[in-house]
């Protein structure tokens, strides 16, 4: 049983040493970027890429475990040849893309995803572009790279794992060992126990991109793209994509930046708070049973927009919205590729070349769907998550409740306006609304049911909303601030909402603080992905690079609220409700339809596919 578990201990330590050599070769390869940075750097690429080592090493052992697994059973004695033939194979794998990644990335700038498994129909047309030089000098590098790790393999693996016959207990025994061991490799597979399974993001440190890319896993982040290529690999079409990419446009039309809500002034603040789950299905000012008396309070103070859907019905989906102003796919994530969301625009780099500061709070783990990487992505200069707490203020399964992050964005805020002549973004994202429910305050509504159970912690949010919007209004940096509040989503609670059903996605938007004129009220139909571009436009900002997004103050822009969910896709336009059912390729819900309006959402999803794909802006 002991040379076992050593056997195990030596197969992950030497996978995972392996991939630090991979490393290694990616950064050699990779020479004019690695020198760029100091070694201090560099180091911090090596460190944090070992726990996606530790993930991609797991995955190899436990597939070895199993294999053992078998052998005991079997009674096999001499099995050193199979181990090795085994592990030949995954060091070939491993060393190919290791080194077509490091190639791929010096011509495209991003790691290698599944995109090129789509040029295997036509090899000559995806070595087109690779001179005869080029392809003997990578494959010198892998034959290099191949007799290093295999030199390593045959030190370390000199003998068999000999299954000795004896009693029937000691074998089951083995057999049993073996398993749980298999079964232990989850935890490095996962990247610990936090609720965050390992993904790409996990390993971002840096600012720069580089050092971030640096320290990915290349076989790792391949496997992961390849393991979701069946979720986008078929583009949706409607139509011809030349006909639905001018409906996008027109849709999605820009004019001037014109000052209509806001104050004249010095460059004003930002501040944009996401509501977790926070439907408009309880807000009492977008006509439904008032659980939100705080926020209502707040709209009737600022502009309500009472027309506004979520792009998705997940988080990482609003938080792309507002960022980027990129609609959601019905299938796909574009947070969870890290090479396809560093392409697309970002409010926030936007306001840091007009001279904005820019922060992220967060009261979870910004490790979970890849949050954290799309946020290094968008360039935000502090990423405040739980890690900043005391754990004795982890007082939710998910982090830090919103009583105290917005304690801490509120001392946050009055310390960064001791410079005034520096202009702050500052982005904060709810969390206490999350599942499961559960909040620090006395309960308001009875009962144990899980709608209770959610209007009681959105009321707990609504409640820290209120105190917080109160307080802001003393401080001296009010008056010159934009506070945007506006939900990620929606939610089927309360009332269990059908998926086809508008009002799930229905959602409040409300521009506040003390640069708002005067309070008025917005019917014009829109989604959280048009933030980025009213933002903009009322800062007297250019917003044109936003193709999914449209100032909703601007009397030019269309009356267009776009919605996806997995399996449909909706939008209110002007008067009419569509959705639209991808499976049975039928209309599944209409209120005033109009057949030109079934196009526009059709070529809106089409267009957006194609971003997502890399075929279009």
């Amino acid at each position: 049983m002991r040379k076992i578990l050593i056997w195990f201990l030596k197969t992950f330590l030497f996978w995972t040493l392996v991939f630090q050599i991979g490393r290694l070769v990616f950064s050699l390869y990779e020479w004019p970027q690695t020198s760029a940075y100091g070694i201090t750097t560099i180091m911090k690429s090596f460190y944090h890429g070992i726990h996606q080592d530790f993930s991609a090493s797991g995955y190899i052992t436990m597939l070895n475990g199993l294999f053992l697994w078998v052998i005991l059973i079997l009674g096999m004695k001499r099995n050193r040849i199979f181990f090795k033939v085994l592990n030949s194979f995954l060091m070939v794998v491993v060393t190919i893309v290791t080194v077509v990644d490091s190639e791929l990335y010096r011509n495209w700038g991003v790691h290698m995803d599944a995109t090129p498994l789509l040029f295997l129909k036509t090899p000559k047309d995806a070595l087109a572009s690779t001179t005869l030089f080029q392809m003997f000098f990578i494959l010198v590098i892998m034959i290099c790279m191949f007799i290093s790790i295999f030199w390593i393999y045959r030190k370390l693996f000199k003998t068999d794992i000999v299954y000795v016959k004896r009693k029937k207990s000691q074998r089951y025994s083995m057999i049993v060992s073996v398993l749980l061991v298999c079964a232990v490799m989850i935890i490095p597979i996962r990247g610990g126990f936090g609720i965050a399974p390992m993904n790409t993001g996990t390993v971002y440190f840096s600012k720069d991109l580089y050092p971030n890319h640096l320290a990915v896993n290349s076989s790792w982040n391949f496997l992961y793209s390849v393991s979701k290529m069946n979720k986008f690999a078929k583009p949706y079409n409607f139509m011809p994509n030349e006909k639905a990419k001018a409906i996008r446009e027109d849709i999605f039309r820009k004019s001037a930046p014109r000052h209509v809500v806001l104050k004249e002034g010095q460059k004003p603040n930002v501040l944009l708070i996401l509501m977790e789950s926070f439907t408009g299905k309880m807000v009492g000012a977008l006509g439904y049973k008032e659980y939100t008396p705080n926020l209502t309070r707040i709209s009737k103070e600022g502009v309500l927009f009472n027309h506004i859907y979520s792009t998705g019905d997940r988080s990482d989906r609003g938080i792309v919205g507002v960022i980027s102003g990129y609609p959601s796919e019905p299938t796909a994530s574009i947070m969870k590729y890290p090479e396809k969301s560093q392409k697309l625009p970002f409010v926030t780099k936007v306001l840091k070349d007009e001279g904005y500061s820019a922060d992220y709070y967060y009261g979870g783990d910004t490790d979970f769907a890849n949050m954290h990487s799309y946020l290094t992505n968008a360039g935000f200069d502090r990423v405040i998550d739980m890690t900043y707490f005391d754990p004795k203020d982890y007082n939710s399964k998910w982090g830090v409740h919103d009583g105290i992050m917005l304690d801490y964005f509120l001392k946050d805020i009055n310390k960064a306006a001791e410079d005034p002549s520096k202009p702050f973004f500052k982005m904060l994202f709810t969390l206490s609304s999350h599942e499961p429910f559960e909040v620090p305050m006395e309960t308001v509504i009875s009962g144990n049911s899980e709608q209770n159970k959610f209007l009681n912690s959105v009321t707990y949010s609504d409640r820290c909303l209120g105190k917080f919007y109160d307080e802001a209004k003393k401080q001296p940096w009010f008056k010159n601030t934009l506070i945007v509040f506006v939900a990620d989503h929606g939610h089927r609670l309360p009332y269990n909402t059908k998926a086809n059903d508008p009002k799930k996605y229905h959602i409040p938007l409300i521009l506040a603080g003390g640069l708002v004129k005067q309070d008025s009220i917005v019917t014009k139909c829109g989604s959280n992905t048009d933030v980025p571009a009213t933002i903009l436009g009322q800062l007297g900002l250019p917003n044109n690079e936003f193709n999914y997004s449209k100032d909703l103050m601007d009397p030019n822009s269309s009356s267009f609220g776009y919605f996806v969910y997995n399996g449909g896709v909706g939008a209110c336009v002007d008067s009419s409700k569509i959705v639209f059912d991808l499976n049975t390729q039928k209309v599944s819900y209409k209120e005033n339809y109009d057949q030109k309006n079934l196009e526009k959402i059709q070529a809106v999803l089409q267009s957006a596919w194609n971003t997502f794909l890399g075929n279009e802006e």
